[in-house]
């Protein structure tokens, strides 16, 4: 077991107990599809925690793996991404969800150097899925933005 997996599991559990009393708010027949999802979490999120707790029971070691996980940490990368998102959730009001979505791919993978082949991949791959998904299939309303709302 990784001294680390407490605090996965604990966030896990949080964002997960988060998101089912919030959707608990919802009308009955908008709650279906988040709560499979909440509970898959939930589920997933509670093997995890077996699987720790089945390993410490073996060895009876609880390794310490945080400085470890941050050694590779590159603050500067860290701040540019969470600006990234920031202007992300600004530009989703003015400009919709479709428009600032792929600017946003488009920039935050530049910044990360990915390849520009990858970086159209993704960003086609995931307007379609998007589209099929939450517009053509479940009809749920996605942010037109100021601009096209």
């Amino acid at each position: 077991m990784k001294k680390s997996d407490f605090g996965v599991v604990s966030v896990i559990y949080a964002i997960g107990l988060g998101f089912l009393f919030m959707t608990l708010d919802l009308p009955d027949a908008a709650q279906t599809y988040p709560l499979v999802l909440i509970s898959a979490l939930l589920f997933v999120n509670t093997l995890y925690l077996i699987k720790s707790l089945a390993s410490y029971r073996s060895n009876h070691q609880v390794e310490d793996d945080v400085a470890h996980a941050f050694k590779e940490f590159i603050p500067m990368q860290f701040l540019g991404v969470a600006a990234w998102i920031i202007g992300y959730l600004a530009l989703m009001y003015v400009a919709g969800y479709y428009l600032s979505t792929a600017i946003f791919m488009v920039g935050a993978m530049l910044f990360l150097r990915v390849k520009p082949l990858h970086i159209a991949i993704s960003v086609i791959v995931i307007a379609a899925m998007v589209a099929a998904v939450f517009s053509a299939f479940l009809h749920v309303p996605l942010p037109t933005g100021m601009f096209f709302g």
